[in-house]
């Protein structure tokens, strides 16, 4: 199923200014929101509650390209095109992934009444409507079938990804584990002065050097020796009002999206810990932003 729309090409109807200023801040009940990674326009969604860091959305496809009941017709005046809203699909969307808002579409209120009305099958409040009732085909199936592929891959893109490579060591870990400098340069075959970026967590193991230190350390599992990201640090660095800044500077380093956050959560760890989580993310962005692009490097 096609999204019909990319990050700088709007759904047939929609105003191009409209589509494209759009700028994350913060996420509220109701609002429509583009969904985006590694610069690609993945789907439409509604806001529909809050997690712990992610929220809970409501799908949407166009409602001229695919609609049938329970899914919910909604027409925001500023939008210029139907969509269709599907409150018995809803799924947990990380806030890496919010792009920009594009508009309210309702509010907490009617959001409460739609599904409400939806979980119980009861007609729903006073000028809204369902979809038509589906004329049993195969291209719906198949339609639906996608829509619901689609979302769950959304749902199961995670970041920070919780995997070795992509996190750092836990320097408690490694005291209670016996792993001083000394003893886990040996285990690796490096000089101490090379496993310096392990030890300040500004660089990540690799998955043979924590599956070594894990064997030599007697510890059954790896991940044990790792620390993920602190909640505080990684709910700003996944913040939506930050996605702007990301692509730019995924632009200027040549790299994806998923990079150049692993790059700007690595910086973090060079700042002083008593700056502010939002001042550590500017600052972190600030730092690798004044770095020359890798084919700049090249040519210098």
């Amino acid at each position: 199923m096609s999204a019909g729309f990319t990050l700088t090409d709007p759904p047939c109807g929609v105003d191009r200014g409209l589509w494209c200023a759009g700028t994350g801040d913060s996420p509220e009940t109701g609002a429509l929101w583009l969904l985006s990674w590694e610069r690609e326009a993945l789907a439409l969604g509604v806001i529909a509650g809050f997690g712990s860091d992610f929220v809970y959305m409501w799908p949407v496809t166009l409602a001229e390209q695919f609609a049938f009941r329970p899914a919910v017709i909604a027409g925001p005046a500023s939008f210029g095109t139907k969509l269709a809203v599907w409150p018995s699909r809803e799924m947990p969307v990380g806030l890496h992934l919010l792009d920009r808002p594009l508009g309210r579409v309702w509010s907490a209120k009617t959001m409460a009444l739609i599904e409400d009305a939806v979980e119980a099958g009861n007609p729903l409040p006073a000028s809204l409507r369902y979809a038509p009732e589906c004329v049993d085909s195969v291209d719906a199936e198949d339609a639906d079938d996608a829509m619901i592929g689609l979302w769950n891959a959304i749902c199961w893109n995670a970041w920070p990804p919780l995997t070795i490579g992509a996190m750092p060591l836990s320097t408690d870990a490694l005291a209670a584990n016996n792993l001083d400098a000394a003893r886990v340069a040996q285990i690796l075959g490096l000089q101490t002065r090379e496993i310096s970026g392990l030890f300040e967590q500004t660089q990540f193991p690799t998955a043979e050097q924590i599956s070594a230190l894990a064997s030599a350390a007697g510890v059954e599992d790896p991940l044990d020796l790792l620390e993920p990201p602190s909640d505080a640090d990684a709910l700003e660095q996944a913040a939506p009002r930050w996605k702007r800044s990301v692509l730019r500077l995924a632009d200027h380093l040549g790299l994806g999206e998923a990079e150049t956050r692993d790059a700007i959560r690595a910086e973090f760890a060079l700042a002083a810990r008593s700056t502010a989580p939002d001042g550590l993310m500017q600052a972190a962005i600030d730092r690798l932003m004044s770095w020359a692009a890798p084919d700049d490097k090249a040519h210098q």
